[in-house]
């Protein structure tokens, strides 16, 4: 879904209303350093979004986080998905 509707160069009021279109969990944009970034000097902007309990079973269940990269001007680079099951 995110390449369909979020090509590179989306911004980050697209982004956010993809993702509050869909009730995702997200942060505001925030600057990527030192979450994402290992550069003090990088300008890169950032969005973290997270669905919990995105599918699973009665013990189980599937997070999913995705981590959206911006230039310092707010346009999407690229994205991260990943997820973590969580069982007790």
């Amino acid at each position: 879904m995110i390449d369909e509707n979020l090509p590179p160069g989306s911004s980050a009021e697209e982004i956010l209303a993809f993702l509050d279109s869909r009730d995702i969990y997200h942060t505001p944009v925030e600057r990527a350093y030192p979450y994402y970034s290992d550069d003090p000097s990088s300008d890169d902007l950032a969005i973290w979004a997270k669905i919990d309990r995105a599918r699973g079973s009665l013990i189980c269940n599937v997070r999913i986080r995705t981590t959206f990269i911006l230039d310092k001007e707010g346009r999407l680079k690229s994205y991260e998905v990943s997820e973590a099951s969580i069982c007790p």
